[in-house]
């Protein structure tokens, strides 16, 4: 990480050393005269984007809809620091991540902490008002309000206290140990709000607070840049930040094109009015495999934005040997995953063995932990016929009372890689002897009691970007009719251990603590078959050639999409 900023630091140092090396310019008005400005065009981006935003702020309930609002809401926005990987957390508004090393990050022996961010000096909104600790102290008070219409982050639960000693300190006292407090007023955990443009408006009108075109066209942000111009449906208009807290943007203006048609996207690229897609879900796998055929000024990157999983149901499934981690095992053995991948995606994408990819910072922490299922159909066999199951003439398992072992298995009719994926294993399965029912489930069916209340096996597709998603599968997050089917846990896995585990994760401080348990978390994951991984979903993002190569780790290979350092962008100009 460190690397990254010296690289960029020296890149604008020698810009400045050559800037004042250079000659004298002309007197303006004399052609080639001393004192002359030097033109410059402006470099300009276009990109395309699925999405179509009416605001710039990710609280919203509506956010998680929104195609590409995450990547937006980076270009115009930014936070304390920028979480990147395990240890790798980049400072922004903030001179330093808090840390137990550098004295920033205190825990206490009664399990209390206090976290303290120093602003750096040079920090500033989009209309020039220096960014202080009253930001943040008015940020905070907005994210405890738990009867604003937005997504409330559990994070404030565990505060005591937040107060600014100086115009540039914040200090805040934890009543609980909380493993990312290192975290807080960045990305999901609370944006900073300008409170020079906000305060009165919320302290007056509550109840329109939410309402305020500043969430909009309005938006005024400390990102690297700032709108100019919004046309719902169209395009969005945005220019360099000049006083962006890491220098200036390369770029000057970045036009983002609202393309809800994969093709128009496709036609614009091949047109050359388009540079790059700037979210994966704007062109999928496929147009991405069409483009890469047609397109010669430009690439297709394809980052594994997904892994596709089969989950079993754990609560009352149908057949009960579910519940047996032994035939879960032997259903994971009789898939042939890498025919698969190579398969449906085109070799591109390979065998996910756990929720966490060799693509990740934490894969070499946990990689050993991995317990790992080779192709092993007679193995597979094996396993079930010493649970007492018998083939029968027609090929297929059936019980000691002669019942066939048939296995329901729902996937999304409307998703393309999932189509795919559910009637490939189920082949697998059938080969082997194992019956399988497959449901399409259309989109109407799609509730929450429907999807977890499935009697077998789904197929679904988890994010990767994400390490910390197996808080998901805590048994308090199971989908039940007590909560009316709303717990992200919809598998219903429901484990002591697994839970134990859990909340060690979320009350280990250090990076090497933090990192042991997640190794205990995975080989727990991948030992009881809790999912069943089985390969990666890449998803196309195109760049044109005009676009330069940046310091650092490409925005566009990171899962997910990330972008931390969009003010490093750069591109040839027109006609070079």
């Amino acid at each position: 990480m460190v690397a990254r900023h010296r690289f960029g630091l020296i890149a604008l140092v020698t810009l400045f050393l050559l800037a004042g090396c250079a000659p004298s310019t002309s007197p303006a008005g004399t052609p080639g005269g001393a004192g002359a400005p030097e033109l410059r065009t402006p470099k300009r981006l276009v990109v395309a984007l699925k999405g179509n935003t009416t605001h710039y702020y990710g609280k919203f309930a509506s956010a998680g809809q929104i195609v590409g609002l995450t990547e937006l809401q980076a270009l115009v926005n930014t936070g304390l620091v920028y979480v990147d990987n395990p240890g790798g957390y980049l400072p922004m508004l903030a001179g330093a991540v808090p840390t137990v090393e550098n004295g920033l990050w205190k825990v206490f022996p009664d399990g209390r902490m206090e976290t303290t961010w120093r602003i750096k000096p040079n920090a500033r909104w989009q209309d020039g008002t220096p960014f202080t600790a009253e930001d943040i102290l008015f940020t905070a008070t907005v994210e405890q309000d738990k009867n604003l219409e937005w997504v409330y982050n559990d994070a404030y639960n565990s505060i005591e206290s937040v107060t600014a000693p100086d115009r540039h300190t914040v200090t805040v006292s934890w009543k609980r140990t909380y493993i990312a407090a290192d975290t807080l007023f960045s990305g999901k955990r609370g944006l900073p709000l300008p409170r020079h443009l906000l305060e009165r408006e919320y302290t007056e009108n509550r109840a329109g607070f939410l309402a305020l075109p500043y969430w909009g066209p309005q938006f005024v942000g400390a990102g690297p840049f700032r709108i100019r111009e919004l046309v719902s449906d169209s395009h969005l208009m945005l220019v360099a930040h000049d006083e962006f807290v890491l220098g200036r943007p390369l770029i000057d203006e970045i036009e983002v094109r609202f393309l809800q048609d994969e093709n128009a996207a496709i036609a614009n690229v091949l047109a050359g009015t388009v540079d790059m897609t700037l979210a994966s879900k704007t062109l999928s796998f496929e147009a991405g495999r069409q483009l890469s055929e047609r397109w010669r000024d430009g690439r297709l990157q394809y980052p594994p934005a997904g892994v596709v999983t089969e989950r079993a149901q754990f609560l009352n499934p149908r057949p009960a040997i579910l519940n047996d981690v032994r035939f879960r095992r032997a259903l994971v053995h009789a898939l042939d995953r890498q025919e698969m991948a190579d398969t449906i995606q085109g070799g591109l994408a390979g065998v996910a063995h756990s929720h966490i990819g060799q693509h990740m910072g934490e894969y070499p922490y946990v990689e050993q932990s991995i317990v790992r299922y080779d192709y092993d159909p007679r193995k597979a066999a094996q396993m079930i016929q010493d649970l007492g199951y018998a083939r029968a003439p027609d090929g297929f398992f059936r019980s000691s009372t002669e019942e066939r072992l048939v296995i329901e298995q729902r996937f999304d009719g409307d998703s393309g890689v999932v189509q795919k994926a559910g009637p490939a294993a189920a082949d697998y399965w059938q080969r082997l002897g194992v019956g399988v029912a497959l449901v399409a489930v259309p989109p109407q069916l799609q509730d929450p009691e429907y999807t977890a209340t499935f009697p077998g096996l789904t197929v679904g597709r988890l994010g990767t970007n994400d390490p910390t998603r197996f808080q998901q599968q805590h048994s308090s997050r199971a989908a039940l009719r007590e909560n009316n089917f709303r717990g992200a846990n919809w598998h219903r896995y429901m484990s002591p251990e697994f839970d134990a585990l859990v909340d060690r994760y979320f009350a280990s401080i250090t990076l090497h603590d933090r990192m042991q348990v997640m190794s205990e978390v995975v080989r727990h994951d991948t030992d009881q078959i809790m999912l069943m991984y089985l390969f990666y979903d890449p998803e196309a993002t195109a760049l044109s050639n005009r676009l330069k190569d940046i310091p650092g780790q490409p925005w566009w290979t990171i899962p997910g999409g990330s972008p931390w350092n969009p003010h490093l962008w750069d591109m040839e100009p027109v006609g070079r």
